[in-house]
């Protein structure tokens, strides 16, 4: 809904730029792309998803169990999954939550 209302605004803001641009002498027209830079930015920024940006996924995740895992140590922390009866566990340090979520979202597929 926010990126429908931006896009809104964006649209609005566009047709209020044309409209003034053409009465507008060159430092009137360099005022308005200085204001219409911050609303393009703000639209764009709608459309991402910042965790992506700062948790490095892994590419190729893999399962294991529990005896064969030598780099988890006991008192690291760890997200634990149960869904349709199996569980897994996730190593906070070693990935990224969206990782999971992606994973959890192929699996109920």
């Amino acid at each position: 809904m926010v990126a429908a209302i931006h896009a809104f605004c964006f649209c609005c803001s566009n047709w209020l730029l044309v409209w003034l641009w053409t009465g507008a002498r060159w430092f009137s027209r360099v005022a308005l792309i200085v204001i219409i830079l911050p609303l393009l930015a703000a639209t764009w920024f709608t459309r991402q998803n910042h965790f992506e940006w700062m948790f490095n996924g892994l590419h190729n995740p893999a399962y294991a169990k529990v005896a064969e895992v030598d780099f988890v140590d006991n008192t690291d922390m760890v997200m634990t999954v149960e869904l349709n009866g199996e569980s897994a566990a996730y190593p906070i340090r070693q990935m990224a939550i969206t990782t999971s979520f992606r994973i959890l979202s192929a699996a109920r597929r």
